[in-house]
C-alpha cells in the first residue's frame, strides 16, 4: 500500500463518519424538537381549552346578570307603573272633589307607593345606578305625595298643598325617565338585545 492510498482510504473514512455524524446529529436534533413541539403543542391546547373555560364560565355568569337585571327592571316597571295609574286617577278625583272614593284611591296610591319603594330598595345592588336614580326621584315625589296625604288623613293642615304637581311630575317627568334608563339599559341603539353592558 502505498500512501495516496492511504491518504485516499483515510479521507474516505473521515468523510463516512461526517456524514454518519451529521445523519445522527439530524436525527437527534429531529427528535428534540418534535419533543419540544409536542411538548408546546399540548401547552398550547391546555392554555385554548382553559381560555375557552373561562370564556364559558363568564359569559354564563354574565347570562346570569342579564337575567337578574332584566327581572329586577320586571318587577320595577310593574310596581312604578300601578304608581303611575293610582297617581293618575287619584288626581283626577282630587279635580273633581269626588270626596267619597277619595279615600279609596289615597290608600290606593300609598300601597303603589310603599309597594314601589320595596321593589327599589330592596333589589339596589341588582340593577344600574342610572335606573335606581331614577326610580329613587320617583320615589320621592310619590314619597311626597304619600307624607301629604298621610298629613291630611291625620288631620294636620298643609301648606301649599303641591299634590297635583307632584302627581304630574310621577307620570309627566318619572315615569318617561324611569322608560328610557331601562331601554338603553336593555337595547342598543339598533334595536338589537344586548347582554346588559
Amino acid at each position: 500500500m502505498n500512501i495516496p492510498d492511504i491518504l485516499i482510504g483515510g479521507v474516505s473514512g473521515i468523510g463516512i463518519a461526517l456524514a454518519a455524524s451529521t445523519w445522527i446529529g439530524k436525527a437527534w436534533a429531529n427528535r428534540f424538537l418534535e419533543r419540544d413541539r409536542i411538548k408546546y403543542e399540548t401547552q398550547m391546547q391546555a392554555t385554548l381549552s382553559e381560555l375557552r373555560m373561562r370564556g364559558d364560565k363568564e359569559r354564563f355568569v354574565h347570562q346570569l346578570q342579564f337575567e337578574k337585571e332584566f327581572a329586577v327592571y320586571t318587577e320595577l316597571w310593574v310596581s312604578a307603573l300601578a304608581l303611575a295609574r293610582s297617581a293618575m286617577q287619584f288626581r283626577e278625583l282630587r279635580l273633581r272633589d269626588a270626596s267619597v272614593s277619595m279615600e279609596d284611591e289615597r290608600q290606593d296610591f300609598m300601597g303603589c307607593h310603599s309597594n314601589l319603594n320595596d321593589v327599589v330598595f330592596n333589589n339596589r345592588p341588582f340593577y344600574a345606578p342610572e335606573v335606581y336614580d331614577i326610580a329613587k326621584k320617583l320615589l320621592h315625589a310619590s314619597g311626597e305625595v304619600y307624607g301629604i296625604e298621610k298629613s291630611r288623613e291625620e288631620g294636620v293642615p298643609v301648606k301649599g298643598d303641591k299634590t297635583e304637581s307632584l302627581l304630574d311630575d310621577i307620570n309627566d317627568t318619572h315615569i318617561p325617565k324611569l322608560v328610557e334608563a331601562i331601554r338603553s339599559r336593555i337595547w342598543t341603539r339598533n334595536g338589537r338585545q344586548t347582554a346588559l353592558g
